[in-house]
């Protein structure tokens, strides 16, 4: 995890845009979302004041401030407390998005390659592959994506979600998670 990991995981977390918490509001909330993002950066990463100014094109002495701000808050507030452990967490419980990228698939398929066609995408993060594993919360395979240009199932697709789960069909008007 880097500086810049920690203003995405704290910007998902309390709802605002990176270049929010990098901007000049001084509003309460953003302000306190930016403060924790000065905090996890030196609690979480080690960073000096200075370093963490840099980042987040602040003033080393602003930082010093923001980081005694949430130390002083940490007692009183166990919702603080909460979004500081969902701060430092890995990856998990933050929003990923699985793409199959078509124009990929019809330019294997015209020049005969096999490039990867699927994309996780992380917030500004991107992975490719030909095969996603989706993990539930304890680790093990819950669906995989595939594509397999070369070994198509019968009905012809290249591209494909097999699960042992139980799967849900919605329409667009039943689909109320927001997530997409």
């Amino acid at each position: 995890m880097d500086a810049n990991e920690v203003l995405e995981s704290v910007a998902d977390t309390f709802g605002y845009p990176v270049a929010v918490l990098l901007g000049d509001s001084t509003a309460q909330p953003v302000a306190l979302a930016r403060q924790v993002a000065m905090y996890s950066c030196r609690t979480v990463l080690g960073m000096s004041y200075p370093k963490i100014g840099a980042a987040m094109h602040r003033d080393h002495t602003t930082v010093r401030h923001g980081c005694k701000r949430i130390e002083k808050m940490l007692a009183d507030r166990p919702e603080l407390q909460a979004q500081l452990a969902e701060v430092a967490k890995p990856s998990a419980g933050k929003l990923k998005r699985v793409h199959v990228n078509q124009h990929v698939i019809k330019a294997n398929a015209k020049h005969g390659k096999n490039e990867p066609v699927l994309t996780v995408k992380e917030g500004k993060l991107n992975t490719y592959g030909h095969r996603v594993e989706i993990l539930d919360k304890n680790g093990c395979v819950a669906a995989t994506v595939v594509y397999q240009p070369n070994d198509p199932l019968s009905c012809g697709a290249r591209v494909w979600i097999s699960t042992r789960n139980e799967v849900r069909v919605l329409s667009d008007s039943e689909d109320t998670t927001g997530d997409y």
